[in-house]
């Protein structure tokens, strides 16, 4: 019987002899499970009995409950990693299993095996159970489709489209890829611009569209300025061009200095044009710059324009002042310094904050020199008052000693220097000289009486 009293079989009767022994085990019934005996109604808690010695009648009861098949119902990764831990479902022998895969957030089913073997579906059905079963749900990450395209900012297609699948609820991050002569300049998730030249989208849990935008490829021209001792003169500057383009551009003017090469990468030029072909890479450009020297030309030149000296020159440095009196010149007396055709009173020229050449010519006069006359006796008696005579440079004096009455010339005196005649002469006058015209009491003749 059933542990619930149900009659499983009819009652059967066994006949045995005085003082024997006598052992049974419980009987196969198909779809149940001995579990225990009872023999007059006492459970023995077991399923084979052994009776000896036996002098009386008994009643062996078998107790059976029905026949439980396990299921066990496992749930992993597709890489074999459990998602949970396994259940298990009884099942009464001769019935039916049914049991349809639970979802798992993040996880797509993808199969079902049964005892090792792939059903497929998403629904496991066993009928007419008769053993125990192995039931394995198999799942894989949940992904999301990430279109990816490549186009230029008119909207023409560079390159395929590629697809990456994106486990769901995964970060996606992908940096735009190098197209030859193009640049990203953009990157469109889903229609919206992102400002940014990668794609990024965080906690993925749908499609999405990512558009990688290109522009032209253009390279970086770094432009720098600077002096011989590698001083900054001006702020750099950049300029872009192209992928394949050629690249030419002379150094700016820079107020006081002279640009005098180009450095290409750091390697000196003999040119001041820099020139690049066929760019396909960032350079540095360094324009080199010297500072500017002006040239002031000196010239040195009589009213008439006779020249009296050789001309002369001085660099000055770009925004330094010139200034400089007229040097002295044996013979001649400055007057005046023309700047640039330009007189002035002055005999001192004088440039402030030189930025350019210049032409100084300083003028001069024939240099004059006083001759002073004397007029003495023999004692020194001043017989007239001085007078005096200015000679230009370079000419020659000469004067006869004037008649004074009641006198007679004796001697001439140049400087100090009797010269035993009575005529003063000096050739080619160079300085200034004291001239004395001695004289003697003229002496009468006697006369009679």
């Amino acid at each position: 019987i059933k542990t619930d009293g149900t009659i499983l079989q009819p009652d059967d009767k066994v006949n045995v002899e005085e003082g024997s022994n006598f052992v049974k085990t419980s009987p196969t019934i198909k779809d149940y499970i001995a579990v225990d005996t009872k023999i007059d109604g006492v459970s023995q808690g077991l399923t084979t009995i052994n009776m000896t010695n036996i002098v009386s009648n008994h009643e062996l009861t078998f107790i059976y409950e029905d026949r439980k098949y396990t299921i066990t119902e496992k749930y992993e990764k597709s890489y074999g990693e459990s998602l949970k831990q396994s259940t298990t479902s009884s099942i009464i022998s001769g019935q039916n299993y049914s049991k349809e895969a639970p979802l798992f957030e993040g996880y797509t089913l993808v199969d079902i095996k049964l005892d090792g073997m792939s059903k497929g579906g998403a629904l496991i059905n066993l009928e007419n159970v008769q053993g125990n079963h192995e039931v394995v749900f198999v799942y894989a990450n949940k992904t999301h489709r990430i279109t990816e395209k490549y186009e230029r900012q008119n909207g023409s297609i560079l390159k395929q489209s590629t697809i990456t699948e994106i486990e769901d609820r995964r970060n996606y991050n992908k940096d735009a890829p190098k197209i030859i002569n193009n640049i990203i300049v953009d990157v469109k998730i889903d229609g919206k611009s992102t400002g940014s030249i990668n794609a990024n989208i965080v906690n993925v849990v749908s499609d999405h569209e990512v558009i990688f935008i290109y522009d032209d490829d253009k390279y970086v021209i770094s432009e720098e300025y600077k002096n011989l001792s590698g001083k900054s003169l001006k702020e750099s500057s950049i300029t872009e061009v192209k992928s394949n383009e050629n690249y030419s551009k002379q150094g700016p003017l820079i107020n006081g200095y002279v640009l005098t090469n180009v450095k290409i990468d750091n390697v000196s030029t003999d040119s001041t044009l820099a020139t690049i072909e066929n760019v396909k890479s960032d350079h540095k450009v360094s324009f080199i710059y010297s500072e500017k020297v002006n040239t002031i030309y000196e010239k040195y030149e009589k009213k008439d324009g006779t020249i009296i000296k050789e001309k002369t020159s001085k660099d000055i440095e770009n925004g330094k002042d010139y200034v400089k009196t007229a040097p002295e010149i044996e013979g001649y007396t400055p007057i005046s310094v023309k700047v640039d055709k330009s007189e002035t009173s002055s005999t001192t020229a004088k440039i402030l904050n030189v930025t350019e050449d210049h032409e100084v010519i300083y003028v001069y006069d024939d240099k004059e020199y006083t001759i002073i006359e004397k007029y003495k006796s023999k004692d020194g008696k001043k017989l007239l008052e001085d007078t005096s005579v200015l000679m230009k440079n370079g000419e020659s004096y000469s004067k006869e000693a004037p008649i004074l009455d009641g006198y007679n010339i004796v001697d001439v005196q140049i400087d100090g220097v009797s010269q035993g005649r009575s005529k003063a002469k000096i050739n080619q006058v160079d300085s200034n000289h004291n001239v004395v015209f001695i004289y003697d009491t003229l002496m009468l003749p006697a006369t009679g009486e």
